[in-house]
């Protein structure tokens, strides 16, 4: 008996214990409900009064009840975001997105950044890669097929890089802001591959530099130098002077021109000619001519540099003004000049970083040229360097016409059978890497030169005014029209195995 009135009562407590227990389980339940859910609408209150810091503590006291419940982070986020703390405002943004599985929280609360990538004819670019990089944030976006980018960006500032194959690359900043911005239609151009031919170049260069040559050659028989051997300074005056004498029209053609005030102007009544200070010509692109600049030259068009009256007789390129702004006036003061020019031998060779390029022409002044018509009178050199600007490749850095004798009847430029003893009777830069008494030994190291890519030549020192007028058999690496082209040459010898080769300039042929 006694043993089941114990039982009895344990089993009386153990029913009261676990009451109690539930019951205190509820209550706490209820409580913490209760508390959050007060502390919850505390920080909302604060929050509407703009008590950002009363917010913040209430919104936190929340956490503490719930650490799971998504909206007391996103209350608190904008009680930061409205302190203009970003950083804290964006970790409780995302820490409600990753609770709550509603991944527009931050585009709701923080703003979504539209970009959009267009072509130069404002198509949208598919595919290009948006590279943003902030001060502690970075992101990396495509665009869709119609150009379009979009992203949550951190509100800062960000250097934007946009990169598509065959598309030049653009450097750019965008400022992403609360509130999100849109930053529509950053144009990219499409990259001009130059992939350089250096003859084609050449080619290209010499068609149109071909007026100014003209000019050159004009004023220096005009000057009574029919010697030619000139160095032409190509100040930007000089580059923009060949650039329009290159031009195409623009429309205005064989039309009359005066002068008046230092400008050029229309004057149909105008009388050009040798008697008279008037002009006749034609206006050319001003467009063209800048283009000209930069294919020829690799520069941009220094109008300012240009003249405005005309130097030269009756041939010549000028600023041009009128009512509609300022052009390019080629002159030719209805002249028949009688001359002709033509450019019929093409020679391209490595030098440093660049080419020389030397073109033989003819040119006859005043009937010269139908006279001797198989002269190869001149030859102009032009030392071309690369540049993005062209789209030839390269440009031209320094130039330099020369006559030939006329004597020799052809110029022969190359060589590549090395004579006993090299005819050619025009000045040039050698560059000496052997001599002899014995022709023969001369030959051999001409031959040697020849099969390691190098364009072996025999002089005769004494046939040449500045050589030993002690007869020796010389061998050079070639002849040269300018020191700079010899140069280049020089390297190439001394890496063939040529230690002791030099430049020296021949002189005159005595012969």
């Amino acid at each position: 008996m006694r043993k089941r009135k114990l039982l009895k009562r344990i089993s009386i407590a153990l029913v009261a214990f676990l009451c109690m227990e539930i019951g205190i389980f509820v209550y706490q339940s209820n409580f913490g409900t209760i508390g959050y859910t007060r502390r919850l609408n505390l920080g909302n209150k604060y929050l509407l009064s703009e008590d950002y810091e009363s917010a913040i503590s209430a919104f936190s006291k929340a956490i503490d009840i719930d650490s799971m419940n998504a909206e007391a982070y996103v209350g608190r986020g904008d009680a930061y975001k409205a302190q203009g703390d970003y950083v804290s405002a964006w970790s409780d943004y995302e820490t409600a997105q990753e609770i709550s599985g509603d991944k527009s929280i931050l585009r709701k609360k923080i703003g979504q950044t539209e970009i959009t990538v267009i072509s130069e004819d404002g198509r949208g670019v598919e595919g290009a890669a948006v590279v943003l990089n902030g001060s502690g944030h970075s992101y990396e976006l495509t665009t869709d097929e119609n150009g379009h980018a979009s992203e949550v960006l951190f509100p800062e500032k960000y250097d934007v890089e946009i990169i598509k194959e065959e598309y030049d690359s653009l450097n750019t900043e965008v400022s992403a802001q609360d509130g999100g911005i849109v930053v529509d239609q950053i144009e990219i151009k499409k990259s001009i591959k130059v992939v350089v031919d250096p003859e084609k170049a050449l080619r290209e260069i010499d068609r149109n530099m071909g007026n100014y040559i003209f000019l050159v050659l004009m004023q220096e028989y005009d000057n009574k130098n029919q010697n030619v051997n000139v160095d032409v300074n190509l100040s930007d005056a000089e580059k923009i002077r060949a650039a329009a004498l290159a031009a195409d029209s623009d429309g205005v053609i064989d039309s009359f021109f005066r002068s008046e005030n230092g400008r050029i102007v229309l004057d149909a009544n105008a009388e050009p000619g040798p008697a008279g200070d008037e002009y006749h010509g034609w206006s050319v692109s001003k467009q063209g001519v800048e283009d000209n600049c930069r294919n020829l030259f690799g520069t941009e068009a220094k109008w300012e540099e240009m003249q405005t009256i005309n130097k030269a007789v009756f041939f010549d390129a000028v600023k041009y003004t009128d009512t509609s702004g300022t052009y390019a006036l080629f002159l030719d003061s209805e002249i028949e000049s009688e001359t002709d020019m033509e450019s019929h031998t093409y020679k391209v060779t490595e030098s440093g970083d660049g080419y020389i390029g030397e073109v033989e022409f003819y040119w006859g002044y005043w009937g010269k040229l139908s006279k001797n018509p198989g002269l190869s009178n001149y030859v102009v050199t032009y030392e071309m360097k690369p540049n993005e600007m062209s789209s030839y490749g390269l440009v031209v850095s320094s130039m330099r016409i020369t006559k030939i004798d006329e004597d020799t009847g052809e110029f022969e430029m190359t060589n590549s059978e090395p004579a006993a003893a090299e005819t050619q009777r025009s000045t040039f830069y050698g560059v000496w890497c052997f001599a002899s008494k014995d022709q023969n030994e001369a030959q051999k190291v001409a031959d040697r030169m020849n099969e390691l890519g190098l364009n072996g030549k025999i002089y005769i020192s004494s046939d040449w005014s500045n050589l030993n007028q002690e007869k020796w058999y010389c061998v050079s690496a070639g002849s040269c029209h300018s020191e700079s082209e010899a140069e280049a040459i020089l390297s190439k010898a001394i890496n063939a195995g040529f230690a002791d080769a030099y430049i020296k300039y021949s002189g005159n042929y005595l012969r």
